[in-house]
């Protein structure tokens, strides 16, 4: 847990800010990390992150580019780079999604 939350406080975040100011397709990104798992299913690690986000709906065409110069600006890090350390260090099993346009 210590590295990925090093990892969103050093590296994702400030690429989200710089999404959310700069770019303007996000309206808004709120990382959470709870203080404790209640319940979870036995077959999924303990896991206390996430991630509530506000996209205009041409995001996911901008995504990757834009947070690579985010991630580049920040940390000096590529977008390949950056998601390949988070494939280690945890396996997303399903996204929700829902939106209202």
């Amino acid at each position: 847990m210590e590295q990925f939350r090093e990892i969103m406080m050093k590296r994702n975040g400030p690429a989200m800010h710089f999404i959310c100011n700069e770019r303007r397709w996000c309206h808004s990104f709120y990382a959470l990390e709870t203080e404790q798992v209640w319940t979870h299913h036995p077959d999924y690690p303990g896991w206390n992150h996430l991630h509530i986000i506000a996209l205009y709906p041409e995001a996911p065409f901008k995504y990757k580019k834009d947070f690579g110069l985010g991630l580049d600006r920040a940390s000096g890090i590529t977008f390949e780079e950056n998601m390949e350390q988070l494939k280690q260090i945890r396996t997303m099993r399903y996204k929700c999604i829902s939106s209202r346009l």
